[in-house]
């Protein structure tokens, strides 16, 4: 398990219980209960591919856990990587304890998230893996098509590999 300094556990504390009372409102217990599920998962295998790849597990769970809550916030699907990346902007800046360089990570991964067939930045590429790699998982037999089944083959591979 990574080890969190205090200020990352205030940032992820803070964090996380406004996911949670932002989910609070969803009015159906088993959307709320998606929702969460999909939030949090996607935090978690963002934190697995961000240790394979050597990049920040922090801010890597931190995306995973913003990146679809503007989806679920307002039930609109149209371009929440953009609002979702405004979204998560404001609660970032409203805790003030990010710096410009981590904000604009988080952001710009959320905003790009749902281009799975375009190539970003790495920390970009992480969440849109592990946003693919939580529905592997959640959704085992689901079919995926185009870019998000080429997205999950490289990412079987990537986790086969010793390296």
């Amino acid at each position: 398990m990574t080890e969190f300094n205090e200020k990352q556990l205030s940032r992820r504390e803070l964090l996380e219980a406004e996911v949670i009372d932002i989910l609070s409102h969803i009015s159906s217990p088993a959307e709320r209960t998606q929702a969460s599920a999909h939030l949090f998962g996607t935090a978690r295998m963002a934190v697995l591919i961000a240790k394979k790849r050597g990049l920040n597990e922090d801010l890597a769970y931190l995306t995973g856990l913003l990146h679809d809550l503007w989806r679920y916030k307002t039930g609109i699907s149209r371009e929440h990587g953009p609002n979702g990346a405004v979204l998560a902007g404001s609660l970032l800046d409203s805790t003030g304890l990010f710096t410009k360089a981590e904000r604009e990570m988080i952001c710009g991964a959320i905003y790009f998230h749902s281009e799975k067939s375009r190539r970003h930045l790495p920390f970009d590429e992480l969440l849109k893996d592990a946003d693919i790699l939580d529905r592997m998982l959640a959704e085992p037999d689901e079919k995926m098509t185009g870019a998000d089944a080429e997205r999950a083959k490289h990412l079987s591979l990537e986790f086969m590999s010793r390296s």
